[in-house]
Formats: structure tokens, C-alpha cells, sequence
């Protein structure tokens, strides 16, 4: 199914309607909606899913920074299934703080982020963390895999390649841009399409209202990888 035609797809359907998808249950056509109000509906959306979230921890981000970002990932993560999700720091190099289907509570999740050792490296290496992403966490193709790529600045090795193959695998990839010094060209090589469904925009002052947001670009790539396969 083409991008245009999961776009009318979606709006021969009604909210209740998607949230039986959600759950599992057969959809029957009717009704009309927006696909602004499409995914404001749902907490089931990564169950049958991986996300996994690159934080940015390089040096020019800075340590309060990095906690609003934890912050944001935490209250993300809870109001989706986080048992789904990933969280990779990067910087000069990258790696987990938490992998996706790791057993643990959701307070040890959150205890873990807040208490993590983020290095601060002097580079930008987005691309190292996709990478990372592609290679442990080797998504499962009987489920929806999305990246969550949060970046302050530009990235400052070949990221374009490994967002290409994830892509390539059927992984959703979301720029979520923070700050005002970045690189359109640079995030339109990041990004699935439609390029402007799968880029959001956010000062590091006001992440902690851009928690909505995010899950339902979350939830709209769910939708979308369930219904072009």
C-alpha cells in the first residue's frame, strides 16, 4: 500500500474502530476522522513493537540538559509499554542504557536512566547509535521497530548510510530536533517518508510538554508499518 493510500486507509476509520486494531480486534469500516486525532488514543501501541530512543549526551548538549531528556524518555515511556523500549546515549561512541525486553520494573527503568554515567563526549556521533540499534537490538521482523533520534546540533559522522538500512528493514526512524541549530538536509536524510510526519521540534526548556507529541508519532509509525506490510 502506497503512503497516499495508508493516508485515505486511515481516515475510512473511526477512533473506536483503531482502537480494537490496537487491541488486537477485527476493524469494519465507517465514520471519518482526522489523522491529527488519530493516535491521541492509545497505550497499547509498542506491545507488539521495539522502540528504541537515541539521547544525545555529547558535551555541547550539557548535564541539564541530558536529565530534561531523561525526563522526557520517562514520561514517554510511561504511557506506552516500556518493557518495549530501548534508550542508547551516544556521543564520541555509543551504548545501552537499557535494552529493549529487559525484565524489570518500571521505577528500576526510570532509576536506571536517572543514574546512568552519560560520558559527554566531545562528537556528535548519531550514527554510531544507529548502528548500535541496528546491530543488538536485531529487530524482530514479526514486529513494528522504530527509532527515536533526539539531536541537539549536527551530527558529525555518516549517519545517513545506517538510517538508510534500518529503513531498509522496515524500522521506523523519528527525528525529534531540539534546539534551533540543525541541518534540514540533514534530517530529511535521517527520517522515513513522508519527512514531515516523521520530524518534531522542541526546545530542551519545553521538552517536558512534548511528551505527547512524541507517542503519537510513535503510535502513528505502529499504525503505519502494521497496515504497509
Amino acid at each position: 500500500m502506497s503512503t497516499e493510500s495508508f493516508s485515505l486507509y486511515l481516515r475510512r476509520f473511526s477512533l473506536g474502530e483503531l482502537k480494537k486494531q490496537a487491541c488486537g480486534e477485527k476493524l469494519v469500516f465507517s465514520g471519518s476522522l482526522t489523522t491529527t486525532d488519530l493516535f491521541s488514543f492509545t497505550t497499547d501501541c509498542t506491545k507488539e513493537s521495539t522502540v528504541v530512543f537515541l539521547l544525545d549526551s555529547s558535551r555541547n548538549v550539557g548535564e541539564d540538559n541530558i536529565k530534561r531528556q531523561v525526563e522526557f524518555i520517562i514520561t514517554v515511556a510511561s504511557t506506552l509499554d516500556f518493557n518495549s523500549i530501548g534508550v542508547i546515549a551516544y556521543a564520541s561512541d555509543a551504548h545501552y542504557l537499557y535494552e529493549p525486553g529487559q525484565e524489570s520494573s518500571f521505577s528500576e527503568f526510570a532509576h536506571t536512566l536517572r543514574m546512568a554515567n552519560y560520558s559527554m563526549g566531545k562528537y556528535k556521533n548519531l550514527g554510531k547509535a544507529l548502528i548500535k540499534s541496528s546491530e543488538e537490538v536485531r529487530f524482530d521482523y514479526s514486529k513494528v521497530g522504530i527509532v527515536v533520534a533526539m539531536i541537539a546540533g549536527k551530527a558529525e559522522d555518516e549517519y545517513a548510510v545506517p538510517a538508510a538500512l534500518l529503513q531498509k528493514n522496515h524500522v521506523t526512524v523519528i527525528g525529534l530536533v531540539l534546539g534551533s541549530n540543525y541541518s534540514i538536509s540533514q534530517i530529511n536524510h535521517l527520517v522515513t517518508n513522508p519527512n514531515e510526519e516523521h520530524v518534531l521540534r522542541s526546545e530542551f526548556a519545553d521538552l517536558k510538554h512534548f511528551a505527547g507529541a512524541t507517542r503519537n508519532a510513535i503510535c502513528k509509525g505502529w499504525l503505519r508499518e502494521n497496515f504497509l506490510k
